[in-house]
């Protein structure tokens, strides 16, 4: 392979090679090495290099300075901006490559932000250019499809029904809008912002706005006609072209800021010029009348009111009328590109379909107005993103100021960490009480870590065994489908594979040395003032306790014993004193990966902590002294009953219910929510690098820490 830092060549064999890289398939090769753009928002987009397959993109005069030979150039669209280079690309004789946004770009409260799923890479043309062929047009063109049976078309068909059931669309900072759609029939007119390059180069000015709106109120009489303004024009970024629509007889403006896929399904019909929400009305199979020349139109789909000359050379090209999955496979399976905000992953449309919907759920979940109290100042930047969305507010204040909120009904749900003080609230208001969830982070929360994954528990929580929790009710009640279980048995396998803990990976040091002849026993030491000891340990209820009453379960076992990570740093309390380690421990492991001290013992002994659950998976035997939320349910011997738990529950179901469906994940450097699989390959990656650099001594720990405080308080993904 050759060098990325190519020199300049003479002769046609490096504009062969890079004609070669704008073909269609090509553009994905791995053969194109550098890429030039003057425009720095080209740029600055996060992954751009994973979305293109190329090695480097620089500047033009970077190029220059580094004597290196570009293979391709890059543009946003038809914008001027891209002017220069386009003029660069004809005089050095490399293709120019046109970018756009993808049909599904975020679900960020930035439509403009940086990170995208999804972006439209063209080396024939740009979509929404009718003056030219493009290549979804040249696709369109060639009839790959000989008929509906193809299984592309049949993985194509899937993908656009998911699509339109979660109602997944270009920005989806929104929330679903049915609450405000009319009760009687309409149609739907929808309007673009002013100048838009869609309308420009869809051969469209404001005659074809003012005729659609005409035929509109004209072919429907007797049904009222909504116009959607565009979010831009509701913002007052951008002038629209319907704007005075609303002085005309049974025309009602409604601003474009909900889901528009509820309008969409329940409109008669949908009139357009070019808007992409045309588009996505034939993704719905609604009856789309179109008055410009917008890449669907042209192909049999559409009611088509343009004269265009786009719309006869699509219809001159084509043997028969395309079908709506043919176009969708074209659009958003052949032109798109998606990759993961997070780490750059290539995906398929399905997996972004599957980002999405979670964004949505967590959206849902979080759409009250919410109020917090009792969060310290460096946790509140991240719990804003557990808890974001479009639908719902979050406030973070005093005791005084929420009982105000409250008596004043401005609150749906009081917000408070663990168990600290928060005032009463009634039975219409719930209280949510946060936690840290069992895959957490590389690096201990009592350094100020930033938590990778939180509980939100709307009955209590789950190490406290005097009262239900949401975790408890779902083992209870919950019944999982063979497709969660099988999930669950993969996650399984792979957080063994892994190695992965609350705290990522643990350390690199050797475990004790095992006697070939005894039975080996972990005893899992805790921070004896954590809540899960004073709500779910009865009477075994210290380390010294636990190593005492281990000792006398097995007398002739060997015993390990593996302080809490906080008590070795110094963080928290929880020594044992010199005696009872004397007396009942043989061995004591500081420095081992958690991981690895499973793999060398054969029971494990704790009084709550999560280690008991990681044996589990690593099929050791277990033994409660506490009642941990994984103990009463069949999988452990229990010292210490909690008779509420009524069910006997598999390993998998239990994995599925306290790691998938209980907490939240979130990733931190990209504020998206990610799933437990996601952050499990997040904190493997990032653990390889910082494991070697953990700080040793104390003063390197208390660097450490106001790092991570200052970095908190400042969080702005």
């Amino acid at each position: 392979m050759k060098s990325a830092a190519r020199t300049h060549e003479s002769g046609s064999a490096a504009s062969a090679d890079a004609a070669s890289a704008a073909e269609p398939d090509g553009s994905r090769a791995s053969g194109v090495r550098v890429a030039v753009s003057d425009s720095r928002g080209i740029r600055s987009l996060a992954h751009l290099d994973r979305f293109l397959g190329v090695e480097r993109i620089l500047s033009i005069p970077d190029s220059r300075r580094a004597n290196l030979n570009p293979d391709v150039a890059l543009v946003w669209g038809r914008k001027e901006t891209g002017t220069a280079t386009e003029s660069h690309a004809r005089t050095a004789g490399i293709p120019v490559w046109h970018l756009e946004d993808g049909w599904i770009r975020t679900c960020s409260s930035d439509a403009h932000s940086r990170r995208v799923y999804s972006l439209l890479v063209d080396p024939v043309g740009v979509y929404y250019d009718a003056s030219r062929p493009s290549l979804i047009e040249r696709e369109l063109t060639n009839e790959l499809f000989a008929d509906d049976s193809d299984p592309r078309l049949a993985q194509a068909r899937q993908w656009r029904q998911k699509l339109v059931a979660a109602g997944v669309t270009k920005y989806n900072w929104v929330m679903p809008g049915d609450a405000h759609l009319p009760s009687k029939p309409f149609v739907l007119v929808v309007d673009q912002t002013r100048d838009d390059a869609s309308v420009v180069f869809g051969g469209a000015d404001t005659s074809h706005f003012t005729a659609m709106l005409d035929a509109a109120l004209d072919e429907n009489p007797g049904i009222d006609v909504v116009v959607r303004t565009h979010p831009d024009v509701v913002s007052g970024r951008r002038e629209g072209y319907l704007g005075d629509a609303a002085d005309r007889p049974r025309v009602r403006l409604v601003a474009g800021t909900d889901n528009a896929f509820s309008w969409l399904k329940h409109a008669q019909k949908i009139y357009t010029v070019t808007s992409q929400l045309g588009y996505e009305a034939l993704l719905v199979e609604r009856e789309v009348v179109v008055f410009g020349a917008p890449f669907y139109a042209g192909w049999g789909l559409t009611d088509d009111r343009s004269s265009h000359v786009a719309l006869q050379r699509r219809r001159d090209t084509r043997a028969r009328s395309c079908t709506i999955d043919e176009l969708f496979h074209a659009s958003h399976i052949s032109l798109c590109r998606y990759r993961s905000p997070v780490d750059g992953t290539e995906w398929t449309l399905g997996d972004c379909l599957d980002h999405v919907a979670l964004q949505q759920d967590m959206f849902m979940r979080n759409a009250k107005r919410l109020f917090a109290v009792g969060i310290t100042p460096w946790k509140r930047r991240y719990i804003e993103q557990y808890l974001r969305s479009p639908g719902g507010s979050l406030r973070f204040g005093s005791q005084r100021a929420a009982e105000t909120a409250l008596a004043k009904g401005e609150v749906d749900a009081l917000v408070t960490w663990s168990f600290r003080k928060a005032p009463a609230v009634s039975a219409d208001v719930e209280l949510w009480r946060l936690e840290d969830g069992f895959v957490r982070s590389v690096g201990l929360g009592s350094d100020y870590t930033p938590p990778g994954s939180l509980v939100v528990d709307t009955s209590g929580l789950y190490f406290d065994a005097g009262a239900p929790s949401d975790l408890e009710k779902l083992l209870n009640d919950y019944e999982c489908t063979p497709s969660e279980v099988l999930r669950a048995s993969r996650l399984k396998r792979r957080i063994v594979e892994a190695g992965v803990s609350k705290y990522g990976g643990g350390s690199v040091g050797k475990t004790p040395s095992r006697p070939a002849d005894k039975k080996v026993v972990l005893v899992v030491g805790q921070v004896e003032s954590d809540e899960s000891i004073r709500r779910g340990c009865f009477e075994v209820a210290t380390n010294a306790a636990l190593l005492q009453a281990t000792r006398k379960h097995g007398p002739n076992d060997w015993i390990v014993y593996r302080p809490h990570p906080d008590v070795v740093s110094g963080n928290r309390k929880g020594a044992v004193d010199a005696g009872t380690l004397a007396a009942c421990a043989d061995a004591i492991d500081t420095s081992s990966s958690i991981h690895a001290t499973l793999e060398s013992v054969d029971d494990v002994h704790v009084m709550t902590s999560l280690t008991g659950f990681e044996a589990l998976l690593r099929g050791r035997r277990v033994t409660t002294w506490g009642a941990p939320f994984y103990a009463g349910w069949g999988l452990t011997e229990d010292k210490q009953s909690v008779p509420r738990r009524r069910r006997r529950r598999t390993l998998e179901e239990l994995l599925y219910l306290a790691f998938i469906k209980y907490p939240r994940y979130v990733d931190i450097a990209t504020g998206e929510f990610v799933s437990v699989e996601a952050l499990i390959d997040t904190i493997e990656k990032r653990q390889a690098g910082q494991l070697l650099q953990q700080p040793k001594t104390w003063s390197q720990r208390q660097v450490s820490k106001l790092g991570n405080i200052v970095r908190g308080i400042s969080y702005a993904p």
